[in-house]
């Protein structure tokens, strides 16, 4: 099949996170199994404007914004019926691929549904604009669409949006390389880690903001915020303030081989998010037998098993992560019991499995 996918960004771009990782790791398993596929994307500085990576094709337009009007444009001009299936990733907005694609299936996919997000992350009248959008447009003009989401919650709250039926959603869930994730014997332990993106509804505040209760139990303890976003400056702010500095280190963007490295280092995870689709760190931490301590919110207490991988905290509460951090760290037998836990029930989750999944869908819609 000749596989088309329009995606706000791609792997390559600076601000790629879980999103992109998900749909670029199924790409290249349907390529390996003999699919074509094209990702319309954003243009970034220096990114090229086509380009071919692990035998997909990229086609990068515009910027953030005016991405959606010349994917459409580009589309109408120079790719119009040349694809068996289109993929329409909505990151908060959608490319509205249903008013200008006719006579080819299309797939809705949804990791999450981004209402109350675009208020921390958008100022007024753009929030108000892109709620609308999410909550208001989007119902009409993908109802005929079947949408795929990453989780019970997400479908959860599209049907709670009223963005679509029950019926017409499916769920095809995150999965992992094993062959990357997965545990190093005797690995020394150093760290309490959040790795991700820095997004202000990420709520990695409330991680800085337990580490001086953490540091009065565990003076030498080390901290890490790995990953890269437009939230840095402002935590880089709160932990002056706390007078954390020199106790928490922002590393910026990290190979995916270092990740590997610092996830394996970890006592473990941290992610203090307001929301997500599901969180592959989790399982990415996990396939290394690193456990995770989260906010009980949407995605993540479907992602960490409380009280089996991990810990399920009340999203904004610094001092109940910090409690839920020093319960692990001072029983050793909980928190290897975990470890185990959390390392078995990574093995659930296939990339493979995932990209088959989608396979079997395409060609139900083709019918």
């Amino acid at each position: 099949m000749k596989i088309l996918i329009f995606n706000w960004r791609d792997i390559t771009h600076p601000w790629s996170g879980g999103a992109e990782n998900y749909l670029y790791e199924m790409a290249r398993i349907w390529v390996r199994k003999g699919h074509y596929v094209t990702f319309i994307c954003e243009r970034y500085k220096y990114g090229k404007r086509r380009e071919k990576i692990g035998g997909m094709e990229f086609i990068r337009l515009g910027g953030r914004y005016f991405i959606y009007p010349l994917a459409a444009l580009y589309y109408l001009l120079r790719l119009r019926n040349k694809y068996d299936v289109i993929i329409d990733a909505g990151n908060g907005i959608p490319f509205f691929t249903p008013l200008y694609i006719r006579n080819i299936p299309i797939l809705l996919l949804i990791h999450h549904v981004h209402q109350e997000i675009f208020f921390t992350q958008l100022k007024f009248p753009f929030s108000w604009i892109a709620r609308t959008l999410e909550a208001k447009v989007m119902p009409p003009v993908y109802r005929n669409i079947p949408i795929v989401c990453v989780s019970k919650s997400t479908k959860k709250d599209i049907m709670k949006y009223k963005i679509k039926r029950k019926n017409d959603i499916y769920i095809i869930k995150n999965g992992i390389d094993t062959t990357k994730y997965f545990p190093v014997k005797n690995m020394k332990k150093k760290y309490i880690t959040y790795l991700g993106r820095l997004r202000k509804y990420k709520s990695i505040d409330t991680f800085l903001r337990a580490i001086p209760l953490l540091l009065d139990e565990y003076r030498d303890m080390k901290f890490l915020v790995a990953g890269h976003g437009d939230d840095l400056t402002r935590l880089k702010k709160i932990a002056e303030k706390l007078n954390i500095s020199n106790k928490v280190k922002f590393t910026g963007k990290v190979s995916d081989k270092k990740k590997i490295d610092l996830i394996r280092k970890s006592h473990m995870l941290v992610n203090p998010s307001q929301i997500e689709g599901w969180g592959i760190t989790v399982l990415e931490a996990n396939a290394c037998q690193v456990p995770v301590i989260g906010a009980d919110s949407n995605g993540l207490r479907e992602a960490i098993k409380n009280g089996r991988t991990g810990l399920l905290f009340k999203h904004g509460d610094y001092r109940d992560l910090a409690d839920k951090s020093i319960k692990l760290l001072r029983e050793k037998r909980l928190l290897t019991k975990y470890s185990i836990n959390s390392y078995n029930y990574a093995k659930l989750f296939s990339t493979e499995k995932s990209a088959e999944q989608f396979i079997r869908l395409f060609k139900s819609i083709r019918k």
